[in-house]
């Protein structure tokens, strides 16, 4: 075969794999973005569905409604009405039996002394742990005639938030006097142990709060769909 037409298509070969090379180098770099962008959109989708599943899990499990019959939780709605309402009464009038009390014997004759725990600071606490404890009354109260899953589930919420507002003007008046208890350094680890104790109650009642908030969420698209 001559050598011309040999170069023609040697030429005319090498000019179809320049084009090819360069058309499947773009594509090649094209198909790594849209890759990139896969990728990306898989993770965020990964992470919605790992988020859904965990709301379903939350779901799937038998909370204080599901897991009760009708008779059970209009008892439970009562008993806390009744707890509410001895609470309101005891905090309002009766607090002062909040005390420490000791024996001690004053001129030949033993007698038990009271000495209140709570200071005369808990005047700032009293109007929000008013509100609270109403607030519970009448919420079981309305549950009683509505029995109502998402109704409670609400209803919960807004009694789990205003109990964590109670706890925060607990830990900021801080309306304790453990100062007359007469043990050896008493009045600071009360003070420890009290201020665990409301630490650990707020923090289970925001897991409460957002346990509810998913399980409203979820069961509002089990309707729609």
């Amino acid at each position: 075969m001559p050598k011309g037409k040999n170069n023609t298509k040697k030429s005319a070969a090498e000019s179809f794999g320049e084009k090819a090379a360069k058309e499947f180098g773009d594509s090649k770099e094209e198909h790594s973005q849209k890759n990139d962008k896969n990728s990306r959109k898989s993770e965020f989708e990964i992470g919605i569905e790992k988020v859904v599943q965990w709301g379903r899990g939350v779901t799937a499990k038998k909370d204080d409604y599901s897991g009760s019959t009708r008779v059970q939780r209009l008892v439970s709605y009562n008993v806390a009405i009744v707890w509410s309402f001895i609470l309101l009464i005891f905090f309002n009038f009766f607090r002062q039996y909040i005390a420490y009390y000791h024996h001690e014997i004053v001129e030949g004759v033993g007698q038990w002394m009271r000495e209140p725990l709570l200071s005369t600071e808990f005047g700032a606490v009293l109007p929000i742990l008013n509100i609270a404890l109403v607030l519970s009354i009448i919420g079981n109260g309305i549950l009683i005639v509505f029995d109502r899953y998402l109704l409670q589930q609400g209803i919960s919420i807004i009694l789990h938030v205003f109990s964590l507002a109670v706890i925060f003007s607990f830990l900021r008046v801080f309306p304790f006097n453990f100062d007359v208890v007469s043990f050896s350094n008493a009045a600071q680890v009360l003070r420890i142990i009290v201020t665990i104790v409301f630490i650990v109650a707020a923090i289970g009642l925001v897991v409460g709060i957002v346990v509810r908030i998913v399980r409203i969420v979820i069961t509002a698209i089990k309707l729609e769909t």
